[in-house]
């Protein structure tokens, strides 16, 4: 919808309040993703990033950027940290997921962190939304923590049920060619 929340989640009790995303995790997206992640080829980092920038929502004003993982490479807001180990999502079913990741994160105990989140519009990054387990986990303790309303912008998303709406692609490219050009592959 207009506020960032694609109808499944809008019809969820979701933590987080809006997500935008580049593309659908499929096909060669997918790939580049997989790649990076599980291969750790860090020359994907700055390509998926200009990705990630095309889906950043130009009318929607964020208070501070806050990275689910530490491989991004920017300079942002590190107040979360993870109190456990989780297991790997991949093959985890919906419950699994939020199982998995409960109780796993929790903002930093400074005083500083505290202050830096009260009454703040955070944007969570990160490389893929399939369920939300993991998102909603961190944006439910960003919000105990003081924010006002918790997003998320990702590379992906996973397309959940077929009648997913497109449209929620917010300001994303989603066909394999144009994510293609976007990463500088030949056709």
């Amino acid at each position: 919808g207009p506020d960032g929340q694609c109808a499944l989640c809008a019809a969820e009790d979701e933590s987080f309040d809006g997500a935008w995303c580049f593309g659908t995790y499929e096909g060669s997206l997918q790939r580049l993703i997989q790649v990076y992640k599980y291969e750790c080829v860090e020359t994907l980092a700055r390509p998926l990033g200009r990705l990630l920038a095309g889906a950043f929502p130009r009318d929607v004003e964020f208070d501070a950027i806050v990275p689910m993982s530490r491989r991004t490479g920017l300079t942002m807001l590190n107040v979360l940290r993870r109190r456990r180990a989780t297991r790997v999502q991949a093959g985890l079913s919906l419950a699994g997921r939020r199982e998995n990741v409960r109780h796993a994160f929790a903002v930093s105990e400074s005083v500083t962190a505290r202050d830096a989140l009260r009454g703040k519009h955070l944007l969570l990054i990160d490389d893929v939304l399939t369920t939300g387990a993991t998102a909603n986990a961190c944006a439910r303790v960003l919000k105990r923590a003081g924010a006002r309303r918790v997003s998320i912008l990702t590379v992906a998303r996973a397309d959940r049920k077929s009648s997913w709406p497109q449209q929620q692609q917010s300001g994303g490219i989603s066909d394999q060619t144009s994510a293609n050009r976007a990463l500088g592959a030949s056709e």
